[in-house]
């Protein structure tokens, strides 16, 4: 039987970690999906000199994104040696990872966005967007396996899956698949993470039950062990994010975070308001929506079964019709008249050429530019534009393209692109489908729910508030989670929240899409040339975040909380160690969790 072993130098007063991974634990999709993107799995390199350490197949084991992040911090160490010493080894040495892997293992701080969709996470001092990998074990009709979390990747033929989640209605409960997910998180199977030696912070749901958040406490210290931890809720960590930038401005000098805000979380399972006071949430305030991007794809899994083909198991796939189609309407009442019009006419039609697993793996909407790159992300989806420099702008200028004229120019498809269609294809017409599916975010009603829509809900939260800083909380609201990347969305609650609020309160509606482009964001904070990084993440288990968009502003506000000088106090108060743990148990960490949601 073959080992991969990686041994770390223990001279900077850390335990020696080895880590093995034996090529027998792969099952054979995962082994498939590896060959050909190991460069450096079968190194037999060992070192003379050092303290006796060995270093044998010493990276087979790793995640092939996770050896470019290593690779990419030896080349930053080294940039400045290099002027002096041309002749220094390239990054993709051994001994060259040997000292990037004993870098990036010693103490650090993992963040952790545990999603009810996917899992967003990455340490904080990375300077690298998020990963995140599908929160689920999806089961596959036609290959007769499971995959778990990110061995979706390896899939072959999507259709007819069938997702055992480990969250129901929102809060954590099949503890059974969470780990499963976790194991191949927390212990190397994804990225070299030491738990001994790394503090975990993590997401919790809002307003979590005790006897949950016991079991969160138990398995991070008892079943991982991690050195220290720390939870809190997504829109907690969403506070500690640059809320100021979501308007053109700057954190005020001495400021670390804004006092007041309020943070709507549109996730998988529910819509959260969360209003804040001095970065505590108001709890009398917390208002919950029973609409959430599940309800939504089963919605519109229920309306194309019934108006044209049974597609009740097609879970993953209508999924990315919502996600390639749908958007948020600011003129209801007006489109749906244009949708009653002849295809020539209608402008919102849309027509989606459904995959046939064989040929072709992935949908597509006719007459969009073929340039385009789709990576699926576990409930939403990337489209990266590789050899595009499509920079879209941040601010008003950029509302104009959720204009539904707008919307259907780029993205529509007309009579012609249906008279050259294959014969062979399926198409999928998407008509007023497109914006009525999101309208519930706005109009539970429409599908019988006696529930207030979003707008309603952040005045209702609000207006429970004291009313001596109800005008802050209207002036700093704050759209993060998946939902909120429906185009149109930020318009519509702004547009709405003014008819609602008194004219003496100012609005101000605030969404993280500063780079809607993923593979623009980067090249905006450093020089390297990203585009061979990003082509090969769409390849790999691994889905590459953005640096900055609505799914991940809670993951970017903990790495910041984790990671920057100013919040050093604050995240150290928060944590609890291990020994802490184990001596005074969980009442320890409910109290010192308190201040969370």
């Amino acid at each position: 039987m073959r080992e991969s072993r990686v041994l770390v130098n223990s001279s900077a007063g850390r335990k020696p970690l080895l880590h093995i991974v034996r090529s027998s634990e792969r099952d054979p999709g995962e082994k498939e999906a590896w060959n050909g993107k190991q460069s450096y799995g079968r190194n037999e390199s060992a070192f003379a000199e050092g303290e006796g350490q060995v270093a044998k197949d010493k990276v087979s084991g790793l995640s092939p994104m996770y050896l470019t992040r290593v690779q990419q911090r030896c080349t930053m160490f080294l940039f400045p040696f290099a002027l002096f010493a041309p002749s220094l080894p390239p990054p993709s040495s051994p001994i060259l990872l040997f000292f990037a892997l004993n870098f990036v293992m010693a103490s650090r701080a993992l963040v952790v966005d545990n999603g009810a969709s996917t899992v967003k996470f990455g340490f904080a001092d990375d300077d690298l967007p998020y990963l995140s990998l599908p929160n689920n074990i999806t089961r596959s009709k036609a290959e007769r396996r499971s995959f778990v979390g990110d061995q979706i990747s390896t899939c072959k033929d999507f259709s007819g899956l069938y997702y055992r989640l480990p969250f129901e209605k929102g809060l954590l409960t099949d503890w059974d698949v969470e780990k499963q997910i976790w194991d191949r998180l927390f212990t190397g199977k994804i990225v070299p993470c030491d738990p001994s030696s790394t503090t975990l912070l993590i997401s919790e749901p809002v307003l979590n039950l005790s006897n949950i958040a016991a079991t969160y406490d138990q398995l991070v210290f008892e079943e991982y062990g991690f050195q220290g931890y720390t939870r809190m809720s997504a829109p907690q960590m969403a506070m500690y994010n640059e809320i100021p930038r979501l308007y053109g401005q700057r954190m005020g000098s001495g400021k670390k975070r804004v006092d007041c805000a309020v943070i709507v979380d549109s996730g998988y399972s529910f819509t959260h308001i969360v209003p804040f006071w001095k970065g505590k949430p108001i709890l009398v305030g917390i208002r919950r929506i029973n609409v959430g991007g599940k309800l939504l794809t089963n919605h519109l899994k229920e309306i194309i079964s019934f108006r044209y083909w049974n597609m009740m198991d097609e879970t993953h796939l209508v999924n990315e019709v919502k996600e390639a189609c749908c958007y948020i309407s600011n003129n209801f009442w007006d489109e749906l008249d244009i949708c009653k019009k002849s295809p020539r006419s209608n402008k919102i039609l849309q027509h989606y050429v459904l995959p046939d697993y064989s040929t072709q793996q992935r949908g597509y909407v006719k007459g969009k530019p073929k340039n385009k790159v789709s990576s699926k992300k576990g409930a939403s989806s990337t489209n990266m534009d590789i050899d595009g420099e499509e920079n879209q702008e941040h601010g008003e200028d950029r509302e104009s393209e959720d204009e539904p004229e707008n919307l259907s120019e780029s993205d529509g498809s007309s009579d012609e692109d249906l008279d050259g269609a294959n014969d062979e294809e399926q198409i999928l017409p998407m008509n007023n489908e497109r914006f009525t599916v999101p309208e519930i975010l706005f109009n539970p009603s429409d599908i019988g729910m006696d529930q207030a829509g979003i707008p309603e809900a952040i005045v209702d939260a609000i207006s429970s508030c004291d009313e001596e800083i109800q005008g802050m909380l209207y002036a700093n609201v704050v759209l993060v989670g998946g939902n909120a990347k429906l185009p149109g969305f930020r318009k519509r609650v702004a547009h709405d929240l003014r008819q609602l609020v008194p004219s003496e309160y100012e609005v101000r509606v605030g969404i993280d899409e500063e780079y809607e482009n993923c593979v623009n964001a980067p090249r905006k904070i450093c020089d390297h040339d990203w585009k061979p990084y990003l082509i090969y993440c769409l390849r790999s288990p691994l889905y590459l975040g953005f640096y900055s968009s609505p799914l991940g502003y809670a993951w970017q506000g903990g790495k910041r909380l984790a990671s920057m000088e100013e919040f050093a106090s604050d995240f150290k108060n928060r944590v609890v160690t291990r020994a802490e743990y184990l001596e005074t148990g969980s009442a320890l960490c409910e109290s010192r969790f308190r201040s969370g949601v």
